[in-house]
């Protein structure tokens, strides 16, 4: 199963924006997810950096791409370091972040070019209840990190 700790959010200053209105995936992700995202991005970016989630949870009923979001325990974001700049993936600090997501309980992290641009879908969902063809890593930029990011996830 997946990571239980849970911290509150006193546990960080990452702030956080939410693009999500009129999206596909209109719900905020779960606190878990919130918390897990904002302590990553204070531990590789430092404090004031900034989330931006804008795919979180479909409406009840609705699927759109992969079943991780209906749980609510996926998001696709955008990350920013405290000067307001975003991190792309060929910053090296885009590695930094995955680590440290990975390490705070992100199950499932994909990347690359031609998949999102410059951002992650970054889930919890336990690796038991992937279906079929579905991994830990993925995307061009996942598959180049899939070693470091699998030692940091505990696999």
């Amino acid at each position: 199963s997946g990571v239980s700790q849970h911290q509150s959010p006193a546990a960080y200053s990452t702030q956080f924006g939410f693009e999500l209105e009129g999206k596909e995936r209109p719900n905020k992700p779960k606190a878990q997810v919130i918390n897990m995202l904002g302590m990553a991005a204070e531990q590789a970016l430092g404090k004031g950096a900034r989330v931006v989630v804008y795919s979180g949870k479909e409406a009840p009923g609705d699927q759109h791409g992969s079943n991780r979001h209906k749980t609510g325990l996926a998001a696709d974001i955008r990350v920013y370091d405290p000067q307001g700049n975003l991190v792309r993936l060929s910053d090296p600090r885009a590695r930094d972040f995955a680590l440290a997501a990975a390490r705070y309980g992100a199950r499932g992290i994909g990347a690359g070019a031609g998949y999102m641009g410059d951002a992650f879908h970054i889930d919890m969902v336990p690796h038991e209840n992937y279906g079929p063809g579905q991994g830990p890593v993925w995307g061009e930029w996942g598959k180049r990190n899939r070693a470091a990011i699998l030692e940091a996830m505990g696999l």
